[in-house]
């Protein structure tokens, strides 16, 4: 699994990992699952093959997702412009927000 902060214009293969305290803006490719850790902040304009997991951080949604966004923590707000093949959200969504 790859720690990834910055931003990423072409393709990452496998895992990665926002860590706490790091940034990514994601405008590229990550082929298997990006995991936002508590303390994480990431952008996401570009796309994620697999799931994405927000285990705490902070995640923007703008892209593509092709497997399922999963929020554990933190905020996730996602754009009408976005695409996502499945939310798994937790029972109180006060920390999601979806852009119509």
């Amino acid at each position: 699994m790859q720690r990834l902060a910055g931003t990423v214009d072409g393709v990452i293969d496998g895992d990665a990992t926002v860590a706490d305290g790091t940034r990514l803006c994601l405008n590229g490719m990550i082929t298997g699952n990006l995991t936002i850790e508590p303390g994480g902040t990431c952008e996401l304009r570009g796309t994620v093959i697999g799931s994405v997991i927000n285990a705490g951080g902070e995640l923007q949604v703008f892209g593509l997702i092709q497997g399922s966004l999963v929020r554990q923590g933190g905020r996730t707000t996602v754009d009408s412009r976005a695409s996502i093949k499945e939310l798994i959200l937790p029972l109180s969504n006060s920390e999601n927000t979806f852009n119509a």
